[in-house]
């Protein structure tokens, strides 16, 4: 009868630990996809940025400015679109 239930404990704290380690496992799932998406958030500010330096060298050079105006209104109404 000892053997019996010093087993099924043993048994119960395998159990314990199987969900212990699948919570962990949830929990780094949970990580995994924050931080994707951290990394997605930061490389659309980095192209939204590379953007802005781009229409800003555009600005700075006024013979350039004229030669795309239509792409630099294009680019304005498509920041404006945000």
């Amino acid at each position: 009868m000892t053997d019996f239930f010093s087993t099924f404990n043993y048994v119960q704290e395998l159990d314990v630990k199987d969900f212990e380690l699948e919570s962990l496992a949830c929990e780094a799932m949970d990580w995994s996809h924050s931080i994707k998406a951290a990394v997605n958030t930061a490389n659309s500010v980095h192209l939204l940025y590379f953007h802005l330096l781009f229409l800003l060298s555009f600005i700075n050079n006024p013979s350039t400015c004229k030669k795309y105006k239509f792409k630099f209104n294009f680019f304005v109404s498509w920041i404006m679109t945000f």
